[in-house]
């Protein structure tokens, strides 16, 4: 069971286990494949 969490513009993926949260993943969302903006 994956959690997504959104920090300002910050994507986290992340799950939580009896030893403690686990980061999966972790993004920039302002640079998403296909959508580039400057």
């Amino acid at each position: 069971p994956y959690r997504r969490a959104v920090v300002r513009h910050y994507h986290i993926v992340y799950y939580i286990r009896e030893e403690g949260v686990f980061i999966v993943d972790i993004f920039d969302a302002r640079q998403s494949p296909g959508k580039k903006r400057k």
